[in-house]
């Protein structure tokens, strides 16, 4: 593999929609969150990630949090512009909770409903082939589903008992993710 398809397949992988969720707080941080400016940052982050998505869709890449994300801009900038007060109130108290709700509900729900988890995508593209078709990488992918949807939530979680404490909106859950979540599967063994 060479490396500009490498380096496209890494971005597609882990920073796409992380990449939108920072525009999106760095434009709300500027614009505020006042319902005119909510909707500038819902709408301007809506069209980026639709971009991002139909770019990811062409090549190959698109996974199941792609199009979550996706949805929840769709469902803020639809309220944002239809002035649904109940609704956008969510967003301009709790957006990074709504991020982590958002993550967790697209982690649990596809498994649930028969379709593959997401960790399927990311086990094609790193687990050599014949590891795949053994019984105990399904499950495994599986565990791994969930826990991620455990975690999410429960950074949701800590997001919304203080949402104006960047300790409880970024720090935290952040380091969760990251120490637990990026550490996790090293609990099971490896096959190669």
């Amino acid at each position: 593999m060479n490396f500009t398809r490498g380096f496209v397949r890494f971005f597609f992988m882990y920073l796409g929609p992380l990449v939108t969720l920072v525009v999106y707080f760095a434009v709300l941080a500027a614009v505020g969150s006042a319902p005119h400016g909510l909707r500038t940052a819902l709408l301007v982050t809506l069209a980026m990630h639709s971009a991002y998505t139909v770019a990811a869709w062409a090549l190959g890449e698109q996974k199941q949090f792609d199009f979550g994300v996706w949805l929840m801009f769709v469902v803020g900038a639809l309220a944002a512009v239809l002035e649904c007060a109940p609704i956008v109130a969510l967003p301009q108290a709790y957006s990074p909770a709504l991020v982590f709700v958002t993550l967790g509900l697209t982690a649990a729900i596809p498994p649930r409903l028969g379709f593959e988890p997401f960790t399927a995508h990311f086990m094609r593209r790193q687990v050599p082939r014949w590891q795949l078709k053994l019984p105990v990488t399904g499950r495994i992918g599986m565990a791994m589903c969930y826990l991620w949807a455990a975690l999410f939530l429960v950074a949701a979680g800590l997001c919304a008992c203080a949402p104006h404490d960047p300790r409880f909106t970024a720090v935290y859950p952040n380091l969760l993710v990251v120490l637990v979540g990026m550490t996790a599967g090293k609990c099971f063994p490896h096959c190669t």
